[in-house]
């Protein structure tokens, strides 16, 4: 997994110094990130988890107030569930954690600057690939599982709408700092194996970075 993680990078970054010359600008990132499951089946009770994101970012700037945004960001999406309501004997909660690499595809529309102070809006699509994947699980009564992989039944694609919004501050000519509120929410259902009913991953991150 870290070898795939050291390789996209690579590949990121040597494409940042072949398009350097034209109108991209590329920056890093850092993502707390709370993610949940949404799902129909009233049955199923699920909860939040926190978990850390970072990636390479890429803008396109078009215009001075527009861009298209994308990079790489590498996502642990990490959600708990109980399938049914527990009895004696039976799963009480699962966790389920699963590792994506995501490709966002989105406008940003930007403000004029304000002494150093830029706003932005971002709304698109994040498609992701899940490079692993794997669960707890807690047992009523019996031996539990732990860090168990989880290929069998969770989806290895995965797509979200993505909006958010955020500010840059300048620091010189052509570095700023930023910070972002990002809301995803999940199109594609992530298991395969839960009786036909949809269960996907929403998720609210704070990301703070620096654009180069």
């Amino acid at each position: 997994m870290k070898k795939i993680n050291f390789f996209i990078l690579g590949i990121s970054l040597f494409f940042c110094n072949v398009l350097n010359a034209q109108d991209w600008r590329f920056g890093l990132s850092l993502a707390p990130t709370t993610n949940w499951f949404s799902n129909e089946n009233k049955d199923i009770e699920t909860s939040s988890k926190l978990s850390f994101g970072y990636g390479l970012i890429a803008d396109y700037e078009f215009d001075d107030r527009y861009a298209v945004s994308t990079g790489f960001h590498f996502n642990k999406a990490t959600a708990k569930f109980t399938p049914e309501p527990p009895t004696i004997g039976d799963t009480s909660e699962i966790t389920l954690k699963v590792q994506y690499v995501e490709i966002p595809l989105t406008l940003k529309l930007k403000t004029n600057e304000f002494g150093y102070m830029t706003y932005f809006a971002q709304v698109g699509l994040t498609p992701g690939l899940a490079m692993s994947s794997r669960y707890d699980q807690e047992i009523s009564g019996g031996e539990d599982i732990v860090n168990e992989k989880a290929k069998e039944f969770v989806n290895n694609i995965n797509l979200s709408a993505m909006i958010g919004g955020g500010l840059e501050y300048s620091i010189s000519e052509t570095t700023s700092l930023f910070a972002g509120v990002f809301f995803q929410n999940g199109l594609l259902n992530v298991i395969e194996d839960n009786d036909g009913d949809s269960m996907s991953f929403g998720s609210l991150s704070l990301r703070v970075g620096i654009f180069f």
